[in-house]
């Protein structure tokens, strides 16, 4: 094997492959209704939505800081 290929095998290794998890009706649907509703929340709102259903970062899966105010005229 040449050094890419072996780059490449070590990559394909490193991938989590999770199952999915069936949930109920009841659960759904309140996903679904948060969902619908995200852009009404306030910052203290979501942040309290991150720690009710749990949200990590979708790379490191660390934990996320409460949301901030933050000006995007820069």
């Amino acid at each position: 094997m040449d050094v890419d290929a072996e780059k490449e095998a070590k990559k394909k290794k490193k991938v989590k492959v999770h199952e999915a998890t069936k949930l109920d009706d009841a659960t759904i649907k309140a996903y679904e209704e948060t969902l619908a509703k995200i852009d009404n929340y306030s910052g203290e709102e979501l942040g309290q939505l991150i720690k009710k259903y749990n949200i990590k970062g979708p790379t490191s899966g660390a934990e996320l800081e409460p949301p901030r105010a933050f000006n995007l005229m820069f």
